[in-house]
């Protein structure tokens, strides 16, 4: 249950959502996902979170909240592109790419890119399958030749994480498991993500990043 403490939310505040007609009273940011918002059911006294796209109607007034709410939580081009995009060129192509996804963002209040985040390598004797893959930003980086590199051509990428015409996306999740202490790699399709290993803290673990090496066996180096 969401907890709303001071004020009760504003009765002209009020949105209606997918899959029924009770008039919920905007709430905040739940500080979930990205573009997420909280809304208050005062008859019922329940909470729930929503994104735009799953509004039916609400209030003028409501409308101008959730536009100026999706505006506050514009994710910056280094969000998608890492902090390089400070450097980039007017002309740089990816920013167009951003301004898209800004538009979908706004449209929609979903955010459906990766994190842009420093790709950790994979120690030499890693078992792995024979694509490995991850979402950084809106691209896909494979990891070849001992290091990570942007796919060419770019694989579709369907529902966030899963690949079309794989298995994963046809059971709709992956089967990953840990194969080094900071990598969890999909054995079916080779997605991956990026744990923190035990016993480093989460603000050695972002400064480590880096300079990190991974070891098959556990353990950081770096």
């Amino acid at each position: 249950m969401l907890d709303f403490r001071g004020d009760e939310p504003s009765e002209h505040l009020w949105v209606q959502l997918e899959g029924g007609s009770t008039r919920w009273l905007l709430g905040g940011n739940p500080h979930t996902f990205r573009g997420r918002m909280k809304a208050w059911d005062p008859v019922d006294r329940r909470a729930r979170t929503f994104s735009l796209d799953e509004v039916t109607d609400a209030s003028d007034l409501a409308r101008a909240w959730m536009a100026g709410f999706l505006a506050g939580n514009e994710p910056e081009p280094q969000d998608l592109f890492g902090p390089a995009m400070f450097d980039a060129d007017d002309d740089d192509a990816r920013w167009d790419r951003w301004r898209a996804a800004l538009a979908e963002f706004r449209s929609t209040g979903r955010w459906r890119h990766g994190r842009w985040e420093h790709l950790i390598p994979f120690p030499t004797d890693a078992v792995l399958p024979a694509f490995v893959w991850v979402l950084r930003g809106d691209e896909i980086w494979c990891w070849r030749d001992g290091g990570w590199k942007q796919a060419d051509p770019q694989p579709v990428v369907e529902s966030g994480t899963l690949l079309v015409d794989t298995v994963c996306a046809r059971r709709g999740r992956h089967a990953s498991e840990n194969v080094t202490d900071v990598h969890i790699v999909c054995e079916d399709c080779g997605e991956t993500t990026f744990c923190q290993p035990d016993g480093v803290s989460a603000e050695a673990f972002e400064r480590a990043q880096y300079d990190y090496r991974a070891t098959a066996s556990g353990g950081a180096n770096g």
